[in-house]
This record gives structure tokens, C-alpha cells and sequence, in this order.
């Protein structure tokens, strides 16, 4: 991802965000992408249960498939 004032790049399972002070952070991909989908469930999970609402309103969550499809669509490269 390229900004104007630095970018953040992914290379294997290290996170690099290139600023005016570089920082290199080592990821566990795995484990990341099961901590996140675990804890989503539970959100939704809870929410459902207490009626408290989501941290994402639906319409958003729509907005993102929408986009992830039309991604696809394209084989997969985009101008955004």
C-alpha cells in the first residue's frame, strides 16, 4: 500500500511500513488470520445473544463483498 508520505508492504511474514522511521515487524500469518476469524465469530456470536450491534454495520460488510467481487471479476487487479 503507497501513500503519500510513506507505504506498508508485506514480504513473507514480515510486515514492513517504510516512514520516516522505517519498522519491520515479523507476523505469524496462521495464527493472525485464525485469531481474527475466531474472534469475529465470537463478536457475532455475542451480539446475537445480548442484541448489542455489530462493530460493522451490514451495509458495510455488503460495500466490502461488493468490492472483493468485483476484484475477482477482474482476475484480480484493480485501479482504486
Amino acid at each position: 500500500m503507497l501513500g503519500e508520505t510513506g507505504s506498508i508492504r508485506l514480504d513473507g511474514n514480515k510486515l514492513c511500513c517504510d516512514v520516516a522511521d522505517r519498522l519491520s515487524i515479523a507476523v505469524d500469518l496462521e495464527a493472525d488470520y485464525q485469531a481474527s476469524y475466531t474472534n469475529a465469530l465470537h463478536h457475532f456470536v455475542d451480539c446475537l445473544a445480548s442484541g448489542a450491534p455489530f462493530a460493522t454495520a451490514p451495509e458495510e460488510h455488503l460495500a466490502v463483498l461488493r468490492l472483493v467481487e468485483r476484484i475477482y471479476s477482474l482476475g484480480g487487479s484493480v485501479t482504486l
